[in-house]
């Protein structure tokens, strides 16, 4: 008996031990989940969120998957969190840091001239593209016909051959509607709004939040946050015009 006793003892401790192991950072080091698509707003993320775990001591990896695996694999933990996001109404596994480390700016891309949009109301008479799997779009969108892209070339190529009338994104992609030789893509103004873009933990760190917080809190106060977009927007600029 004294023996089965100690063995239970022994299995119980391995059990916490294996618990605490999980919610703690592993050799100071966490993977992210970010889009597949290469998009101007993962790069801020990346940036900001790399500065800010280094003040901590944890390098950080960034693992690509299509949006919709990325916030599965977040939300269930298979991953440490989501890199950004402005989707807000995700699962309650997953902690959102409250500071801005990016943001989205939302337009409308045509192959016409002759549409001024008026907030996503105004696209009610068209077909609208988007990527599929972004809750955001999907809220926003919600009431319009739509048709999903699984990617942004897909969703560009499908306006540039007119089998949609608009698609809602990001400013920032014309580097890539050039880099596809899509001549007839345009983007019509004003855009449609903008958009803070948050980073979130999975609750396995909990006890990481307050920490990564004040880091984040204070690189927003001391301004690092926006000499990091501003680096990486005149980059952009650079390449893309």
């Amino acid at each position: 008996m004294a023996l089965l006793r100690g063995a239970r003892l022994c299995i119980c401790a391995l059990v916490a031990l294996s618990g605490i192991a999980m919610a703690q950072p592993l050799g100071n080091t966490l993977n992210f989940a970010v889009t597949s698509d290469e998009r101007f707003s993962k790069t801020l993320a990346q940036r900001v969120l790399s500065a800010a775990y280094k003040e901590l001591g944890i390098e950080l990896t960034f693992t690509p998957l299509p949006i919709r695996r990325g916030y599965a694999q977040a939300e269930i933990g298979e991953v440490d969190g989501l890199g950004m996001t402005v989707s807000l109404e995700l699962a309650p596994s997953l902690l959102r840091v409250d500071v801005p480390i990016a943001y989205e700016e939302t337009v409308v891309w045509a192959t016409r001239r002759d549409f001024a949009p008026n907030g996503f109301a105004s696209l009610q008479p068209y077909l609208v593209g988007h990527i599929a799997g972004v809750r955001y779009f999907e809220q926003r969108l919600q009431g319009l016909r739509t048709d999903p892209a699984p990617n942004l070339e897909a969703l560009f190529r499908k306006l540039e051959l007119g089998r949609t009338d608009l698609v809602t994104e990001s400013r920032f992609n014309g580097c890539l509607i050039k880099q596809l030789g899509l001549n007839k893509v345009v983007m019509l103004q004003p855009s449609l709004e903008v958009l803070p873009g948050y980073h979130f933990l999975h609750t396995k760190h909990a006890a990481l939040l307050p920490r990564i917080t004040a880091v984040l809190r204070k690189m927003e106060t001391e301004g690092s946050i926006k000499k990091i977009h501003a680096a990486a927007l005149r980059e952009h600029q650079a390449l893309c015009g």
